[in-house]
């Protein structure tokens, strides 16, 4: 139960535009490969470290921290859902921390574990949510004076997944 509510808090904070977070006013020139049926969003936590934790039951959950040395991007699909539908919601999430030095990162399946990449999963769906650690897949980023380009296509094991390709620039 503290999960849920850890979960629900931390998703209702990280929406806001709060300036605390460092969040660059969702500067996003394009997202692509989302589908039709929800939005999807790219936000840059700048000067942020990505701190992955594990409960008491061994599920992963994370915080984010000031850090001069690192930045956060967060990739956000959320399906959309009629008002009148209860327990409907389906968000699929993914975290990944680089250094701010980096100018040009490509890195693939276990190397994925070195940006602490974390997918997660919120829905009405019992046994199948939560966070779970990325080691499938593929990441290359790109800096340039428009922004980071970011090319990902990762696979998850332990859950179903609709998100599994994210193409986007983010300032």
């Amino acid at each position: 139960m503290k999960k849920l509510v850890f979960t629900t808090l931390l998703l209702s904070l990280l929406s806001c535009k709060s300036s605390n977070f460092g969040i660059i006013e969702n500067k996003i020139k394009m997202v692509g490969n989302c589908p039709e049926d929800g939005t999807c969003n790219l936000v840059l936590f700048k000067n942020k470290k990505l701190k992955i934790l594990t409960d008491d039951l061994g599920s992963l959950y994370f915080s984010l921290a000031d850090n001069n040395d690192t930045h956060v991007f967060h990739y956000q699909y959320q399906r959309n859902v009629p008002e009148e539908v209860q327990d409907g919601h389906h968000i699929e999430e993914v975290y990944w921390e680089i250094n701010t030095e980096v100018i040009n990162l490509t890195i693939e399946n276990e190397a994925l574990q070195q940006t602490k990449m974390i997918f997660g999963r919120h829905c009405y769906c019992k046994g199948q949510a939560g966070f779970f650690k990325v080691s499938s897949g593929s990441l290359q980023i790109i800096k340039a004076t428009s922004g980071y380009e970011v090319r990902s296509h990762f696979n998850i094991k332990e859950v179903p997944q609709i998100i599994d390709t994210i193409t986007g620039i983010v300032q």
